[in-house]
């Protein structure tokens, strides 16, 4: 089951991961959109949904009634050269997901 993206309390997530090719679309209750607080969208054999592209995932969700989702950017490249932990240096971008008619 899906969630309801218009439900307030709930965000859209997309993931993107270093060195991945697909995103992951998810909902999550939490402030920030951590990983293991992300309920990942699955397919009908119960495998998380891939997209292709970020474009994709925008335009999936947008489809199902959400108007705006968050980025997240998870790489391990940080902790590599001594930065902080993913959890304290993830990048989260706001995202719109409706364009709006430009007269």
């Amino acid at each position: 089951m899906i969630p309801e993206a218009s439900r307030p309390e709930r965000r859209a997530v997309v993931m993107s991961f270093a060195d991945c090719a697909h995103y992951l679309v998810g909902y999550t209750e939490t402030p920030v959109g951590w990983a293991d607080e992300i309920e990942v969208v699955r397919d009908e054999r119960g495998r998380a949904q891939k997209f292709p592209s970020l474009y994709a995932a925008k335009r999936w969700l947008a489809q199902r009634g959400a108007d705006r989702a968050w980025l997240v950017m998870q790489t391990p490249y940080d902790e590599m050269v001594g930065r902080p932990t993913p959890e304290e240096s993830m990048s989260e971008i706001p995202l719109v997901l409706v364009e709006q008619n430009h007269r």
